[in-house]
Protein backbone atom coordinates (compact mmCIF):
# COMPACT_ATOMS: atom_id res chain seq x y z
CA UNK A 1 0.00 0.00 0.00
CA UNK A 2 1.46 3.21 -0.91
CA UNK A 3 1.21 6.10 2.22
CA UNK A 4 1.43 9.58 1.92
CA UNK A 5 4.23 11.45 3.03
CA UNK A 6 3.42 12.93 6.70
CA UNK A 7 5.34 16.00 6.35
CA UNK A 8 2.89 17.48 3.16
CA UNK A 9 0.02 18.20 5.78
CA UNK A 10 1.92 20.10 8.23
CA UNK A 11 2.83 22.50 5.15
CA UNK A 12 -0.09 22.83 3.82
CA UNK A 13 -1.45 24.31 7.16
CA UNK A 14 1.51 26.39 7.93
CA UNK A 15 0.57 28.03 3.94
CA UNK A 16 -3.29 28.51 4.79
CA UNK A 17 -2.19 30.18 8.43
CA UNK A 18 0.82 32.15 6.26
CA UNK A 19 -1.87 33.55 3.59
CA UNK A 20 -4.66 34.31 6.37
CA UNK A 21 -1.67 36.21 8.31
CA UNK A 22 -0.82 38.03 5.02
CA UNK A 23 -4.94 39.33 4.41
CA UNK A 24 -5.21 40.51 8.24
CA UNK A 25 -1.99 42.39 8.27
CA UNK A 26 -2.44 44.37 4.90
CA UNK A 27 -2.65 47.76 5.85
CA UNK A 28 -2.03 49.78 2.90
CA UNK A 29 -3.97 52.86 2.46
CA UNK A 30 -6.53 53.21 -0.65
CA UNK A 31 -5.57 55.81 -3.35
CA UNK A 32 -7.05 59.10 -2.66
CA UNK A 33 -8.95 59.80 -5.75
CA UNK A 34 -11.35 62.63 -4.34
CA UNK A 35 -11.01 66.49 -5.04
CA UNK A 36 -11.76 69.23 -2.85
CA UNK A 37 -14.90 71.40 -3.63
CA UNK A 38 -15.04 74.11 -5.78
CA UNK A 39 -13.54 76.99 -4.70
CA UNK A 40 -15.81 80.21 -4.43
CA UNK A 41 -14.18 83.77 -5.79
CA UNK A 42 -15.28 87.10 -4.37
CA UNK A 43 -17.01 89.23 -6.98
CA UNK A 44 -15.80 92.90 -6.54
CA UNK A 45 -17.69 95.11 -4.31
CA UNK A 46 -19.22 98.28 -4.85
CA UNK A 47 -16.83 101.42 -4.66
CA UNK A 48 -19.27 102.80 -2.12
CA UNK A 49 -19.45 99.36 0.01
CA UNK A 50 -17.70 99.65 3.79
CA UNK A 51 -16.60 96.00 3.52
CA UNK A 52 -14.03 95.60 0.54
CA UNK A 53 -14.36 91.99 0.71
CA UNK A 54 -13.90 90.72 -3.29
CA UNK A 55 -11.87 91.44 -6.33
CA UNK A 56 -9.93 94.98 -5.70
CA UNK A 57 -7.91 97.57 -6.67
CA UNK A 58 -4.95 97.52 -3.15
CA UNK A 59 -4.51 101.44 -2.05
CA UNK A 60 -0.99 102.91 -3.81
CA UNK A 61 -0.83 100.47 -5.84
CA UNK A 62 -1.66 99.57 -9.14
CA UNK A 63 -1.99 95.64 -8.16
CA UNK A 64 -5.32 93.36 -8.61
CA UNK A 65 -6.67 91.68 -5.22
CA UNK A 66 -8.18 88.44 -5.60
CA UNK A 67 -10.13 86.85 -2.45
CA UNK A 68 -12.04 83.72 -1.70
CA UNK A 69 -13.51 80.90 0.62
CA UNK A 70 -11.76 78.40 2.23
CA UNK A 71 -12.58 75.10 2.01
CA UNK A 72 -13.61 72.64 4.84
CA UNK A 73 -11.41 69.34 3.54
CA UNK A 74 -8.94 68.21 6.19
CA UNK A 75 -6.34 67.48 3.53
CA UNK A 76 -6.43 70.70 1.68
CA UNK A 77 -3.21 71.76 0.35
CA UNK A 78 -3.42 74.71 -1.43
CA UNK A 79 -4.30 76.87 -4.54
CA UNK A 80 -4.04 76.86 -8.56
CA UNK A 81 -4.78 80.54 -9.41
CA UNK A 82 -5.20 80.77 -13.27
CA UNK A 83 -5.16 84.12 -15.39
CA UNK A 84 -6.35 85.44 -19.05
CA UNK A 85 -4.07 88.25 -20.00
CA UNK A 86 -5.42 90.73 -22.61
CA UNK A 87 -5.73 90.37 -25.80
CA UNK A 88 -6.28 86.60 -24.89
CA UNK A 89 -8.88 84.95 -23.41
CA UNK A 90 -7.05 81.50 -22.70
CA UNK A 91 -6.75 81.25 -19.41
CA UNK A 92 -3.42 79.97 -18.10
CA UNK A 93 -1.44 79.60 -14.49
CA UNK A 94 -0.68 82.43 -12.87
CA UNK A 95 0.43 81.53 -10.11
CA UNK A 96 0.70 78.33 -6.55
CA UNK A 97 0.01 79.72 -3.36
CA UNK A 98 -0.04 76.75 -0.29
CA UNK A 99 -2.05 76.97 2.74
CA UNK A 100 -0.07 77.74 5.75
CA UNK A 101 3.04 79.54 4.33
CA UNK A 102 1.81 83.14 5.14
CA UNK A 103 -1.28 84.51 7.05
CA UNK A 104 -3.43 85.19 4.11
CA UNK A 105 -4.28 81.98 3.09
CA UNK A 106 -7.16 82.74 1.21
CA UNK A 107 -5.61 86.21 -0.45
CA UNK A 108 -3.88 86.81 -3.46
CA UNK A 109 -2.17 90.37 -4.94
CA UNK A 110 -1.35 90.26 -8.81
CA UNK A 111 1.35 92.65 -9.18
CA UNK A 112 1.64 91.79 -13.00
CA UNK A 113 -1.51 94.06 -14.12
CA UNK A 114 -1.73 97.19 -16.71
CA UNK A 115 -3.84 99.66 -16.15
CA UNK A 116 -6.89 100.27 -18.45
CA UNK A 117 -6.85 96.60 -18.95
CA UNK A 118 -9.23 93.41 -18.21
CA UNK A 119 -8.19 90.58 -16.48
CA UNK A 120 -10.37 87.45 -15.81
CA UNK A 121 -9.21 85.02 -13.16
CA UNK A 122 -10.40 81.18 -11.60
CA UNK A 123 -9.07 79.26 -8.97
CA UNK A 124 -8.59 75.78 -8.38
CA UNK A 125 -8.19 73.69 -4.86
CA UNK A 126 -5.87 70.92 -4.69
CA UNK A 127 -5.27 68.46 -1.82
CA UNK A 128 -2.42 66.45 -0.07
CA UNK A 129 -2.60 63.67 -2.86
CA UNK A 130 -2.11 65.82 -6.14
CA UNK A 131 -6.51 65.92 -6.47
CA UNK A 132 -7.09 68.80 -8.12
CA UNK A 133 -11.00 70.68 -8.32
CA UNK A 134 -13.06 71.83 -10.65
CA UNK A 135 -12.62 75.67 -11.69
CA UNK A 136 -14.54 78.59 -9.76
CA UNK A 137 -16.88 80.71 -11.30
CA UNK A 138 -14.64 83.65 -13.50
CA UNK A 139 -14.18 86.74 -11.91
CA UNK A 140 -12.85 89.94 -13.48
CA UNK A 141 -11.87 93.58 -13.19
CA UNK A 142 -9.95 96.27 -14.73
CA UNK A 143 -7.88 99.07 -13.22
CA UNK A 144 -8.20 102.65 -13.76
CA UNK A 145 -5.90 105.61 -12.90
CA UNK A 146 -5.67 106.44 -9.09
CA UNK A 147 -5.15 110.05 -7.88
CA UNK A 148 -1.36 110.82 -7.27
CA UNK A 149 -0.09 111.72 -3.42
CA UNK A 150 0.42 115.06 -4.31
CA UNK A 151 -2.59 115.53 -5.32
CA UNK A 152 -4.27 114.42 -1.90
CA UNK A 153 -3.70 118.01 -0.41
CA UNK A 154 -5.30 118.19 2.81
CA UNK A 155 -5.85 117.55 5.70
CA UNK A 156 -2.05 115.94 6.50
CA UNK A 157 -0.54 116.15 9.19
CA UNK A 158 -1.62 117.81 12.64
CA UNK A 159 -4.95 119.64 12.62
CA UNK A 160 -7.33 121.79 15.04
CA UNK A 161 -10.74 121.24 13.82
CA UNK A 162 -13.10 117.85 14.07
CA UNK A 163 -14.76 118.10 10.88
CA UNK A 164 -11.86 118.84 7.98
CA UNK A 165 -12.27 119.97 4.33
CA UNK A 166 -10.85 116.72 2.15
CA UNK A 167 -9.13 118.27 -0.66
CA UNK A 168 -7.81 116.30 -3.77
CA UNK A 169 -7.36 116.66 -7.48
CA UNK A 170 -8.41 113.78 -10.00
CA UNK A 171 -7.27 112.95 -13.29
CA UNK A 172 -8.75 110.64 -16.18
CA UNK A 173 -12.39 109.50 -16.93
CA UNK A 174 -14.23 107.84 -14.10
CA UNK A 175 -18.17 108.04 -12.86
CA UNK A 176 -17.49 109.27 -9.59
CA UNK A 177 -14.87 109.10 -6.73
CA UNK A 178 -15.65 108.44 -2.97
CA UNK A 179 -13.98 109.14 -0.39
CA UNK A 180 -13.12 106.78 2.64
CA UNK A 181 -11.62 107.58 6.26
CA UNK A 182 -9.99 105.34 8.81
CA UNK A 183 -9.83 105.18 12.59
CA UNK A 184 -6.54 103.93 13.05
CA UNK A 185 -6.94 103.53 17.00
CA UNK A 186 -10.27 102.32 16.76
CA UNK A 187 -9.27 100.02 13.86
CA UNK A 188 -12.18 100.85 11.55
CA UNK A 189 -13.79 102.65 8.91
CA UNK A 190 -15.53 105.62 10.05
CA UNK A 191 -17.13 107.19 6.86
CA UNK A 192 -17.34 106.18 3.68
CA UNK A 193 -18.75 108.99 1.25
CA UNK A 194 -21.59 108.43 -1.10
CA UNK A 195 -19.87 109.74 -4.05
CA UNK A 196 -18.43 112.93 -5.53
CA UNK A 197 -18.94 114.20 -8.92
CA UNK A 198 -15.39 113.44 -10.85
CA UNK A 199 -15.66 116.48 -13.42
CA UNK A 200 -15.84 118.97 -10.39
CA UNK A 201 -11.62 118.68 -9.69
CA UNK A 202 -10.47 119.97 -7.62
CA UNK A 203 -12.73 118.43 -4.75
CA UNK A 204 -13.53 120.05 -1.29
CA UNK A 205 -15.52 117.50 0.42
CA UNK A 206 -16.21 118.57 4.38
CA UNK A 207 -16.41 115.63 6.33
CA UNK A 208 -19.78 113.49 6.75
CA UNK A 209 -21.33 116.25 4.54
CA UNK A 210 -23.65 113.20 3.67
CA UNK A 211 -24.31 111.85 6.64
CA UNK A 212 -23.05 108.49 6.50
CA UNK A 213 -20.60 108.74 8.88
CA UNK A 214 -20.47 106.51 12.43
CA UNK A 215 -19.09 109.46 14.49
CA UNK A 216 -20.33 113.27 13.32
CA UNK A 217 -17.19 114.75 14.48
CA UNK A 218 -13.69 113.18 14.63
CA UNK A 219 -12.00 112.66 18.27
CA UNK A 220 -9.21 114.40 19.09
CA UNK A 221 -5.71 112.47 19.54
CA UNK A 222 -6.94 110.07 17.34
CA UNK A 223 -4.48 108.67 14.11
CA UNK A 224 -6.82 108.86 10.90
CA UNK A 225 -6.16 107.90 7.36
CA UNK A 226 -8.42 108.71 4.28
CA UNK A 227 -8.28 107.62 0.66
CA UNK A 228 -9.95 108.07 -2.61
CA UNK A 229 -11.16 105.49 -4.82
CA UNK A 230 -12.50 106.16 -8.15
CA UNK A 231 -15.35 104.26 -9.68
CA UNK A 232 -15.02 103.33 -13.61
CA UNK A 233 -17.17 104.05 -16.22
CA UNK A 234 -17.13 100.01 -16.98
CA UNK A 235 -18.90 97.72 -14.42
CA UNK A 236 -15.60 96.15 -12.11
CA UNK A 237 -13.05 98.42 -12.85
CA UNK A 238 -11.76 101.14 -10.54
CA UNK A 239 -8.27 102.58 -8.60
CA UNK A 240 -7.77 103.57 -4.55
CA UNK A 241 -5.28 106.07 -3.66
CA UNK A 242 -2.57 105.85 -1.07
CA UNK A 243 -3.57 106.70 2.62
CA UNK A 244 -2.97 109.93 3.77
CA UNK A 245 -2.32 110.19 7.39
CA UNK A 246 -3.50 112.91 9.62
CA UNK A 247 -4.00 113.65 13.78
CA UNK A 248 -6.96 115.80 15.34
CA UNK A 249 -5.90 117.73 18.28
Amino acid sequence: MITKPQHIFPIVLLTIALLAWIGCTDKSTPTDTTPPGKPALLAAPPDSAWNEMGIDAIPGEDWIELVWFRGSESDLRGYQIYRSTPPSEILTLLATKILGRDECDTVYQDSTVEIGLRYKYQITAFDQAGNESATSDTVDYMLILKPSPENLTSPRGEIQVRRPVFSWISTGESLENHLRVYDVLEDRTVWVSSGHDPFSSPHSVLYNDDGRATESLLIPSHEYWWRVDREGTELRSGSESNWVSFTVR
